[in-house]
């Protein structure tokens, strides 16, 4: 036999998706995988069949190739590439590290060009620059501090760039050499087939090179400890939970890359008697039962100054009423909550005998019954 459908191998349809094709290979290399099935050796046949029908139906030239040519494609003796090899022998070289074999006319690097794990890769001329890591720290302001803005000291212990090498590791003078574990890829690859995958190489920590001779500052490491004070401003709105980015004070980038910023989470402190919701600002208004009974201009707080607030005669407990523009500020747009001052009728705690006869002059005066309004009796 010169050689299997491959798409029967896979179990996929000829007008298949790569997705589809991916993904059968994927489930089935997982199921016949041979660390998946300990010494049976046809899973380990199964496997590496596998292996061999996603080479080439994996790669969109190839399987243009094979779809074109069909079983000619297992020729034993590839248009220009000299001597090929049958199915079997093909197969065989899936479990070998290094193996290259003409298929079809077709050079394979059974390892390198199915699963990219084989093989050191060439340098890169040059390494993207990555962005440094955010980090994070809590702050916690006052109440009142979240409704006006306030600004804050922070001591910062945090690693930058060495000033003796700029940050690439090497002492002042000495070169760069490509790194002999990463090949200058900047990754290692662990594991081994479907259950493999890349890491940043331990030896040059990704950058794909490394120093003739490291910098006598950091040991090479291209960072060192710093310690220092800043002052934040803290925006006026905030809430517990909000977060205020502070530019470049983060962990120093990769291969020149930016530093990433510091992000503050803020937590407010309670206040004796406001209560936020939102935007709006809730408090509750003692007032005594003449009062509210005859009405008065009263001074209450806001979270800026004391204001002046008319309530009606006749005003009941519980009543709210509403100062425009008096809440927090909006953090995303412009202009500010509201303020909902709640009234709460104070009787008072000890009556003489002349106000006893007051009260009861005046309930006599208004015999009113606030219960058979609610439960008629």
């Amino acid at each position: 036999m010169q050689g299997k459908d491959l798409y029967e191998v896979l179990g996929v349809n000829r007008d298949a998706t790569e997705k589809e094709i991916k993904a059968a290979y994927r489930r089935l290399a997982r199921k016949h995988h041979p660390d998946v099935n300990p010494g049976s050796p046809d899973a380990e046949q199964r496997f590496k069949e596998l292996q061999a029908a996603y080479s080439v139906l994996g790669d969109p030239d190839k399987r243009k190739q094979y779809d074109r040519h069909g079983n000619e494609f297992f020729s034993p003796r590839g248009p220009s590439k000299g001597p090929g090899v049958e199915w079997e022998e093909f197969v065989r070289g899936f479990g070998q590290r290094g193996t290259r074999v003409n298929f079809g006319g077709i050079d394979f690097d059974v390892f390198t060009d199915v699963f990219d794990t084989g093989g050191a890769k060439p340098p890169r001329a040059e390494r993207r620059p990555i962005r440094g890591r955010d980090v994070y720290q809590s702050v916690t302001v006052d109440f009142l501090e979240a409704a006006r803005g306030t600004t804050v000291t922070l001591s910062l212990q945090r690693e930058v760039h060495c000033d003796r090498c700029g940050g690439n590791g090497a002492e002042p003078g000495s070169g760069m050499s490509t790194c002999p574990s990463c090949s200058g890829s900047g990754d290692v690859t662990r594991g081994a087939f479907v259950f493999s995958q890349k890491v940043a190489c331990p030896q040059c920590s990704g950058k794909g090179q490394v120093a003739d001779k490291t910098c006598m500052r950091c040991r090479g490491s291209g960072r060192m400890p710093k310690q220092e004070k800043i002052e934040v401003r803290i925006p006026a709105g905030v809430d517990t939970g909000s977060k205020v980015r502070v530019p470049g004070k983060g962990l120093p980038g990769t291969n020149s890359g930016p530093y990433g910023d510091l992000l503050l989470n803020i937590s407010v402190r309670p206040h004796p008697y406001f209560r936020r919701e939102a935007s709006n600002v809730h408090v509750e208004v003692p007032v005594t039962v003449t009062e509210a009974v005859l009405g008065a201009e009263i001074e209450i707080p806001t979270l800026d100054k004391r204001v002046r607030m008319k309530i009606p005669p006749g005003t009941d407990s519980g009543q709210e009423f509403r100062l425009r523009g008096k809440g927090f500020p909006h953090l995303s747009h412009h202009g500010s909550g509201d303020l909902l001052a709640r009234i709460e009728i104070v009787t008072p705690s000890k009556v003489d005998v002349k106000g006893r006869e007051l009260m009861r002059e005046f309930a006599s005066e208004y015999p009113q019954n606030p219960r058979l309004k609610m439960f008629g009796f």
